[in-house]
């Protein structure tokens, strides 16, 4: 297992004008980190890739299923309970994420009020479109689940639950955020 850091652009106003990218990588670049997380994929234009390609720095796109996008100038989060919804919603920014060609992508996934059996469902069928789309050149990009408040991982209990259940036992990559368990 190889430690990287990554400096996550949340809050980041100066990624949101292309005039200030350069300034923002050599600062980041600097204070060490090997690469970048995203919130979302607005931004993510064929000029923000080649200038992290420049600066040597790896990406990593986050998701939200039913999510991640701005409306009205507000951030659209986890709009609905519905598994199919988030499976689909999981499918379609999946296949955005991939067109950038990420290192990693890490997924706000599902909805905190379904039940274990519901959550493996999803899963399950993530695996079956992540077999399918990871394939080829993308056959490397390593995808990750994160503990988020309102998601499925959100308590160190569901996510007990969730990482021994026997049909996930093995299967299941988190992004151990756990400052949404304080």
């Amino acid at each position: 297992m190889k430690l990287s850091m990554i400096k996550s652009l949340w809050g980041c106003s100066e990624v949101n004008d292309k005039k200030q990218w350069s300034s923002l990588f050599t600062r980041i670049k600097k204070e060490g980190y090997e690469g970048v997380e995203t919130i979302g994929l607005t931004y993510l234009l064929e000029d923000f890739v080649k200038i992290l390609a420049d600066f040597n720095l790896k990406l990593i796109c986050q998701i939200h299923t039913t999510g991640g996008y701005i409306e009205n100038n507000e951030y659209v989060y986890c709009t609905t309970t519905s598994l199919s919804a988030h499976l689909e919603s999981f499918r379609s920014q999946l296949v955005q994420a991939l067109t950038v060609n990420p290192y990693m992508i890490n997924i706000h996934s599902g909805h905190d009020s379904w039940s274990i059996d519901m959550a493996v469902q999803y899963f399950e069928q993530c695996f079956a479109i992540e077999k399918e789309l990871l394939v080829g050149a993308y056959a490397d990009i390593v995808v990750v689940h994160e503990t988020h408040r309102q998601r499925l991982f959100y308590s160190p209990y569901q996510t007990r639950e969730l990482l021994l259940h026997p049909v996930l036992h093995g299967k299941l990559r988190i992004n151990a955020d756990l400052s949404h368990w304080c």
